[in-house]
């Protein structure tokens, strides 16, 4: 659909349902056309708002539309004291990555440390559980 507003240059008639007036010569208009196609035929089908018209008929619509955001992953039902919990538990995890990575990338790799480091990962894998599961980004 294609929507434009313009300057009337002969009288036309408002197409809004609540609007029985008709647009008079030098007021302004919405025009909206669009393409109708039936049994290998096309035509052109154009209808005209007054603009205030037209923005009442857009706000009656949006108000019909219920939107639902889909974006991203929900949210999981947890209160706002174990949500805290949980982020800080996920904070240790990230640290305890970047100091195995800081470790690893030494010339000389002290496995000794290494080896706590991955026990503190499992033991806040453990730790996590009640509250959410383990993410699946930990195996």
């Amino acid at each position: 659909m294609n929507v434009w507003i313009t300057r009337v240059k002969r009288r036309a008639k408002c197409k809004y349902e609540a609007c029985e007036k008709s647009i008079l010569v030098d007021e302004y208009m919405v025009v909206c056309s669009y393409f109708m196609s039936a049994k290998s035929k096309r035509w052109l089908m154009k209808m005209y708002f007054h603009p205030q018209c037209w923005i009442t008929r857009a706000v009656e619509e949006l108000k019909t539309r219920v939107t639902v955001e889909t974006r991203g992953r929900k949210r999981a039902v947890l209160s706002d004291k174990k949500r805290s919990t949980r982020v800080k538990i996920l904070m240790r995890h990230a640290s305890v990555n970047q100091r195995i990575g800081m470790e690893m990338s030494k010339d000389s790799v002290n496995t000794e440390k290494v080896g706590r480091l991955v026990d503190k990962l499992s033991d806040l894998a453990v730790e996590i559980k009640p509250y959410g599961g383990v993410p699946k980004s930990w195996n």
